[in-house]
């Protein structure tokens, strides 16, 4: 597949997220998720930093960006502020538990469906035992993670401790050293 197409797939998935947080994601209040979007692209970075020698999975270079960790950026500032600013602030809170599991899944699809076109088009790869379905599981844990976050700051942060330990026991990450 031409490489302008994969390009314009990258754009057209972050323009997704940027214009459902513009147009859906009632910016007026956005200082209030706000620590939320930082906490979860803290999450991130410090993956990023664990997994750096020995990555779960990675993102080819391509016509966009050129080094996997400016993708990264790109992930965080285009893709994972944005859902989290959007996701929160159209959360059913104070709703049955139905309701607010379909808003989930929604947002489990938004994620999922293109990370399976993203693989598919080999705009990312997977690495040491990590698989699409291990993402998908991912995706939903940083959901409900999201939400715990919003309401139960250190809950949230305990949890992903412990998936982060989890994972590097699970898949063998070792510590980084210094070098």
């Amino acid at each position: 597949m031409s490489e302008w197409v994969k390009a314009g797939f990258v754009i057209v998935v972050n323009l997704m997220w940027v214009g459902g947080f513009w147009f859906f994601g009632e910016r007026k209040k956005w200082r209030e998720h706000y620590p939320t979007a930082l906490f979860i692209c803290m999450w991130d970075l410090i993956e990023l930093v664990l997994t750096f020698d020995k990555g779960l999975w990675r993102y080819p270079e391509n016509l966009l960006f050129h080094y996997h960790v400016f993708i990264d950026f790109q992930i965080q500032f285009l893709h994972l502020i944005p859902m989290t600013l959007w996701y929160l602030a159209r959360y059913p809170f104070g709703f049955r538990w139905t309701r607010q599991a379909m808003y989930v899944l929604a947002f489990f699809l938004l994620n999922g469906v293109p990370e399976w076109v993203f693989y598919k088009l080999n705009l990312i790869t997977y690495h040491n035992g990590w698989n699409y379905l291990w993402s998908l599981g991912i995706w939903l844990m940083m959901l409900l993670t999201i939400r715990l976050h919003a309401t139960r700051v250190l809950l949230a942060w305990c949890v992903c401790v412990a998936c982060t330990v989890f994972a590097m026991w699970y898949f063998h990450i070792p510590l980084p050293t210094p070098s």
